[in-house]
């Protein structure tokens, strides 16, 4: 599980950390000391879904997070698109048409 800790007062002191000298020094003490809870919180936190691919940008998303070539991530989502099999549900597409600039739902 994620979570986020914030370091508060060091050496009873308030931090403030000026410059990466004085940051990595402190990361080097910080890491030799006992640790103390002082509180804990948990809040729901809203995400929202991002928008649909438009072709340009599932292409950039493929290149940059996969390597993929263009050719190859509208091959990839020609598939898809056309159906993949799924046992006793037979050929299913997973995604409407890829080929478009819009990010309207239909």
């Amino acid at each position: 599980p994620f979570f986020e800790a914030k370091l508060a007062k060091y050496k009873g002191e308030d931090v403030e950390v000026p410059n990466q000298e004085a940051a990595d020094k402190i990361v080097a003490e910080v890491g030799k000391a006992n640790w103390q809870v002082e509180s804990v919180s948990q809040k729901e936190k809203k995400r929202y879904a991002p928008p649909p691919f438009t072709t340009s940008k599932l292409q950039q998303a493929a290149y940059n997070r996969l390597r993929f070539t263009a050719k190859r991530t509208m091959a990839l989502a020609q598939r898809l698109y056309e159906g993949v099999e799924l046992g006793d549900e037979g050929s299913v597409a997973l995604i409407t048409y890829m080929r478009t600039d819009s990010v309207r739902v239909s």
